[in-house]
Formats: structure tokens, sequence, C-alpha cells
């Protein structure tokens, strides 16, 4: 098994672990499939010509992923602070009502 299969197989891993969300194991496979890609940039010699489309490829859907990825943190952080906001509004009203009541 050649490095860029290796990286392929990662990938697939990777982008399986993300929709079982396990972002835990994810955060390192990441780390190590992005250092892979890059070594397979650094070191053309060892590839050979006909394999220049799959690490094409590859990097295209490593990209991908990375966007994806970004798409859905800025979606947790916006509904933390939706639920934030709620929380905070029920406690406005919960003060509102029991000065009111007095």
């Amino acid at each position: 098994m050649d490095k860029l299969e290796l990286a392929e197989q990662q990938l697939s891993a990777l982008t399986q672990g993300i929709v079982a969300e396990d972002y835990v194991s994810s955060v390192s496979q990441l780390e190590s499939l992005n250092e892979q890609i890059q070594q397979l940039f650094l070191a053309p010699n060892s590839i050979e010509p006909i394999n220049y489309a799959r690490l094409r490829a590859l990097s295209v859907n490593f990209a991908k992923l990375i966007d994806d990825l970004s798409k859905r943190r800025y979606q947790i952080k916006d509904s933390i602070s939706q639920i934030a906001s709620v929380k905070s509004e029920n406690k406005v009203t919960r003060t509102y009502h029991i000065d009111r009541n007095r």
C-alpha cells in the first residue's frame, strides 16, 4: 500500500468518524491526514505521474471536508448562542413575574 492509498483510506475513515459525530478522535485524524497530504505534495518524486489525479482528488475532498467542518462549527456556535439567548430571556421573564407578584 503506497502513501497515497493510505491517505485516501484515512480520509474515508475520517469522514466516517465525522458522520458518526466522533469529533474527539477525528481531530487527531484530521491533523495526521493534513500532515500526510503536505508530505505527498512536498515529495512529488515518490509519486508516479499517474497518481497526480488521485492526489489532486484527495486534496480537493480534504478541502471540502474542512469547509464542511467549518460550516458545522458555525452552526453549532449559532445554536449555542440561541440556547443562551432563550435561557437568558426565560431568566428575565421569571424575574419579572416574581417582582410583579409581590
